[in-house]
Parts: structure tokens; sequence; C-alpha cells
């Protein structure tokens, strides 16, 4: 086949909901949980927190939904000492290392095209006194930009790294006016800027780019179908690539931020990439693709509060969990991982499929998970009542929470983290907040301790914290303070060891460690003991001395539970509308609809409603 395109028919098992996003609660999860720690810290004298909550102390304000302190892009470049532009060597190297990262599951640029182009830079200086004077050349400082952030090198220069190049290619980009006569190479600049602010955890400027990256390609006509493409087929092959990896950009963004995403999947051709000459298989994109659609499905349906009946929600859940699972199973056979292998291997793009996989079952059922951890602050919920399918749905996420953590051990030890990879510590975040919530139900039992799984998340996100990255030390002392409500006597969850951030990104007397547990060594630290990362990777097991992890909010210690070697515990071959039962059908539209959280979608507001809703005395106790 010459560049042809696949049909992605089976993705009408899950359609488009056509409701209007009212709220996303999805990316209010992490202070909605806040917010009932705080709660239950009024009721807990042994909370090494009990003094007054610390509200929205550790947000960056920039980074708040609709707020005035988010200025611009400025604010990320501003006072970035001169950087010389690398050299020949260089730029092969940090080349290699974006395309490693980004260039099979992802496609943002014409491999030949640009490998020409940086050959005729380095040429002669007549050469690459033309090339700088192109376009191509402020694509060149962004992939360079890029692949600093991939690499592990000590920080030199105040700001991320690339921040130099990526402040260079800013100033070079023209009016938005005059963009579209950049053509496809202005599509790929917009979006590697927007990649470039994503993973320096500019929330609202990667927004903010996303859109107008969106909208020139809608304009390029660069999401019509294969046929309707009027150009060469190898311009039509990398065209359609791009606009998936913009659509892709779009959605995830959009639903980190809660706020709608800036095109409408009724409007578009799902006409997905075919093998053609000259480029990568299409399946890893065409999957992620999947993946990336049906995340956002999960927040303008099931997040839309009101959108959907009880008995379409259970229904939509249903759809779009096997829609995940279907997508789950047609990641190719040499990106797949055995998950019955202990110890196995990852490569790096299937490593990022299945992080997003599992991220977006999170998203998909925790809802459910922090409505178990309100009943138990509120102690509305009689022991013994969770229905099997909640139980089931619990032991999913939380198995989902756990496999994630697993992806990342295993990068760890084949080296391939970049230590300002977005969506590494996006996934590792995620899990600990589900390991949290799970021992979070069983706070008041002295003999279960924190999982190792938490201790490795800890550890991960110490190791992106070490490189510089601001977002992992931020998330590494949320992580921690919420893990001290659960289990005080843990040194690890100590508030003593929050981490201390310089002015320049680098911690103020080096980063503490997890390892206050065995096996919990850092790369780069004496290897006295066994790196947790080392460590066999099992999900807790029940034991006579032990209790059972499943307990109260996961159903009892006879909830199922499923084998290492499947994909999803839950069964989505039978009808579950039938098989969930009234009772758990209304638990499960409850947990999206809860009349005592009504969130509005904006941050401020949200936190504010919550605090005063789980406030001791709140809900007329």
């Amino acid at each position: 086949m010459d560049g042809g395109h696949v049909d992605s028919g089976q993705w009408t098992k899950a359609g488009r909901n056509t409701a209007s996003i009212e709220s996303a609660p999805g990316p209010l999860f992490e202070q909605r949980l806040r917010s009932l720690f705080h709660e239950n810290n009024g009721k807990d004298r042994d909370s090494p927190e009990r003094d007054a909550p610390e509200h929205l102390e550790n947000e960056d304000p920039r980074d708040l939904p609709f707020t005035p302190e988010w200025t611009s892009t400025n604010e990320l470049i501003k006072g970035i000492p001169h950087q010389a532009f690398p050299k020949e060597a260089e730029s092969n190297r940090l080349l290699n290392l974006f395309n490693s990262y980004m260039g099979v599951t992802q496609h943002f640029l014409d491999q030949r095209t640009f490998t020409d182009n940086m050959t005729l830079l380095f040429q002669s200086q007549a050469s690459r006194a033309r090339q700088m004077d192109t376009p191509w050349f402020t694509l060149y400082l962004l992939v360079m930009a890029m692949g600093k952030l991939m690499e592990e090198d000590p920080r030199e220069v105040r700001g991320p790294p690339g921040a130099f190049w990526f402040a260079e290619a800013m100033r070079r980009l023209p009016p938005l006016h005059s963009i579209s006569e950049y053509g496809i190479v202005g599509l790929e600049i917009l979006c590697l800027a927007t990649t470039y602010l994503q993973w320096n955890d500019r929330k609202n400027d990667s927004y903010f780019f996303v859109g107008t990256t969106v909208r020139l390609a809608l304009t390029l006509g660069c999401n019509l179908p294969f046929s309707e493409q009027k150009c060469l087929p190898s311009e039509r092959a990398h065209r359609m690539r791009v606009w998936w990896t913009v659509y892709m950009l779009d959605q995830r963004i959009s639903a980190g931020l809660g706020r709608p995403a800036s095109v409408d999947d009724r409007h578009l051709s799902f006409d997905l990439p075919g093998p053609s000459p000259g480029f990568d298989s299409p399946e890893p994109l065409n999957v992620n693709v999947q993946i990336a659609r049906t995340t956002g499905e999960i927040m303008s349906s099931l997040y839309s509060r009101g959108a959907l009946s009880q008995a379409d929600l259970v229904r939509k859940m249903r759809n779009l969990l096997q829609s995940l699972h279907d997508t789950g199973r047609s990641i190719p056979a040499n990106l797949a991982i055995d998950f019955s292998n202990k110890q196995f291997e990852v490569t790096r793009a299937g490593a990022s499929l299945y992080l997003r996989l599992f991220q977006a079952i999170i998203l998909c059922i925790r809802p459910i998970l922090l409505q178990k951890v309100k009943d138990k602050v509120q102690k509305t919920e009689k022991q013994g009542s969770v229905s099997s399918a909640i139980s089931q749905l619990c032991l999913l996420c939380n198995e989902s929470a756990l496999r994630i953590i697993r992806i990342l051990m295993a990068m760890q030890r084949q080296e391939e983290i970049a230590p300002f990879a977005f969506f590494d510590l996006d996934a590792a975040f995620a899990a600990a907040f589900v390991l949290i919530m799970r021992g979070f139900a069983h706070k008041n039992d002295s003999q279960k301790p924190p999982p190792q799984e938490l201790f490795q998340a800890i550890e991960f996100m110490e190791y992106l914290s070490q490189a510089g990255n601001n977002a992992a030390a931020q998330r590494l002392k949320d992580v921690r303070q919420f893990s001290a409500h659960v289990w005080v006597n843990v040194v690890a969850f100590d508030k003593d060891h929050d981490v201390q951030m310089g002015e320049s990104g680098e911690e103020a007397g080096g980063v503490p460690h997890a390892g206050n547990t065995p096996g919990s060594v850092l790369p780069g630290q004496s290897d006295q003991q066994p790196s947790a990362s080392q460590m066999p990777l099992t999900t807790p097991t029940p034991s006579s001395s032990v209790p059972s992890w499943e307990g109260e909010m996961f159903g009892g210690p006879d909830a199922d539970t499923y084998g290492a070697d499947t994909l999803f515990g839950l069964n989505l071959d039978e009808n579950l509308e039938q098989a969930f039962g009234l009772e758990a059908a209304e638990g499960i539209y409850n947990s999206f609809n809860d009349p005592t959280l009504p969130l509005t979608g904006v941050d401020q507001l949200d936190w504010a409603e919550l605090e005063k809703m789980m406030a001791p005395g709140g809900y007329g106790s």
C-alpha cells in the first residue's frame, strides 16, 4: 500500500457523547483527595498535620485555570543566558534522542527532509547562513531543545534544559497572521513548541499553543481524508501523521486541565494513517490516537455532570472500558509487555503506550475510589456494603496503578527515563494517588505497611527531581504529604523530608530519599542495598499476619482478583448493566454526580467549595 489509511469503525462501540462539557472534575482529583485528607485531619489526633490546611500553597498559581496570575510563555524564557548552538555531533546525538523518545508513537518530523536540511546546516559557511535564514532552522532549534530535555545531564545553566534554544525559536516565530505561510513546517514548529511547554509543566501555555496548532492544521487541511489531500503520496502520509499527533496533544492537554478540546470529533474523519514507503509502521501511532480519543471521551461524557442518565452512564463506562480493552489488545507484538514476567523488559514506545492506557483506565474509574474514600471519612458506608462490581472496578483501577509503577521501574532499570518526560511523571503521580487512597481505606489498621510500589513511585519522582525537574519536586512533596496522613510513623513521609527548591531548580541540600525502607537506592547512590527497582515487583498478597488490602474499600477479603497475565479483571463480555445490578449502577452514577461535590471546573472555586463541605461539621453532622 502507498500511503493508505485504515478505518476506525471499531471505535463506534464507544461513540462520542454529543453533550457539551459542563464540568470536568478529572483534573481536580488531587484537590478532592487533599480536601478529604484535610477534613479527616480534624478527627485524627495522631495526624502529623493537624495544623490548618495548606490550601493552595503548593500550587503554582500560573498553572491554575483562569487565574489572572498566568501571564505568558515569556515567564519561562526571560533571563535565560546565551548558549551556543549545538555542533554537528551534538545535533545528531540530540536528534537521535528525540527520535528514540518521540519518533514511534508520535510523528513530528519528516525525518528524510529534516536530516537533509541538517546536513546542509553543517556543510559550509554559506549553506549554514542560508539554512539559518529559513523557517526550518526554527524547527531545528525546537528539536534540539526537546533533545536536551531527554538527556541526563547536570544542570549547567539557569532555567530548563534547552531553554535558550527554545527562546531563540520563539524569537524567530513569525506573527500569527503570517504563520500559515510556513505551511506544514509552521505546523511542525507549533507542535514542537506545544510539546516543549507541556514537558516543562506549563499547562496553560501548552493549552494556548495547542489550540492555535489545531486550527492551523485544520486550515491547512491536514485532517482531511487521505484521498482528498491534493499532494504527493509522501506529503499526504506526513501531513496525516502530523495531524494525528496534534490531535493527541489537544486531547491530552485539554483533559489535563479539564477544559474543552479544540476540535469536536463529530467534525472529523477518523481516517488513520496506513503503511507508506519511507515511514515507520503507523500501528503504534494509531494505538496512541485511539487511547487519546478515549481519554477525551471519558472527560466529555463521564465527567459531564448530569449529561447522562444512570443507565447511559453505566453503559458508557462499559463501552469505554471495552474500547480501552480492545486498544490494549491491539498494541503491536514487538511493543507488548509480558506482565507475567516480574522482570520484564520494555521498549520506550511500548512503555509509553501502556502508561497512557493505564492512565486512561484510572481516569475512567477513580471517582468511584474517591467516593469510597469519602464514605470512609464520613463513616456513611457499612462494612461489607460494597458490591462485587464496584469491588472489581476498584481492583481494576488499583491494578492499573501497580502496572504503571512496574513499567516505570523497568524503564529506570533499562535507563530509558527522560528526566523531563511529562507523561512519565504524570503516570507516576496518578498511580501514587491510587495507592494512597488504597491505604487510606485502611488508615486505622496499624499492621498494614505502605505498599512497596508507593516507595518505588516516590523513588522515581526523587530521581526526576534530582535531575532538576521542578514539577517532579512539587509532586513528590504532595505525595509525601498525603502519605503522611495515612502512614504516620513512616519516616520517608515526614514533613521534614519536603523537597526545598532553589532559584535555579536545584534542590537545596540534596533530595531526601524514600530509602528509609529497604531497597530504595537511587541511581548514583551507594549500592550497598539493592535498589527498589531491582526488587521483585508483586501485587500485595493477603497473608495470615497482614490483613488483606481489599478490606472495606474493595468489598472484603473475598473480593475477586485476577492474574498477572491478564490485562483486565473485569468481564467485559457480559452485559454490564445486568452484571452490576441496580445497587452498583447507583453507586457508579453517584460517584460521578455527587450533589455534595458541585464542581465547576475552576480549581479555586471547587477547592473552596470542597473545603467548606468537607470541613468538620459539614454535611449537617
